[in-house]
């Protein structure tokens, strides 16, 4: 599994690298079967969706705003609104792990996932 610091490896400045490594490191991480019960089923359902989701909020969803807001200043991402940005990129890395997790092949899944989620990185790049 790829460890937290995954994503930080990218060069500075290299956007696209990070948000793949990023991806990357979150579906490693949901694929072992412990963070991927605890990670996908446990923590909503014991928590609820809406302490969960503020957790989320407070921490991923921060980071992620903090590095599109830094990558638009620094003219590497397009200037798109970074909240609803953050949002639907965090919506394509949870449903990823979701779709991936519940696939007869989990790899093939995942393959099919980088192939969607590469373009999608590379439309960001200015």
């Amino acid at each position: 599994m790829a460890g937290p610091d995954a994503a930080a490896t990218a060069p500075e400045g290299d956007f696209a690298e990070t948000m793949t490594r990023a991806m990357l490191a979150w579906l490693d991480a949901c694929e072992e079967p412990e963070l991927q019960r605890i990670l996908l089923v446990d923590g909503p359902s014991v928590l609820g969706w809406a302490r969960w989701r503020e957790i989320c909020q407070n921490h991923v969803l921060g980071m992620m705003e903090g590095v599109l807001a830094q990558a638009m200043a620094e003219g590497t991402v397009r200037e798109l609104p970074v909240k609803a940005l953050a949002h639907a990129l965090l919506a394509v890395a949870d449903e990823a792990a979701l779709l991936i997790s519940a696939a007869k092949d989990p790899a093939a899944a995942r393959r099919d996932v980088m192939a969607v989620v590469g373009p999608i990185i590379d439309a960001l790049k200015r």
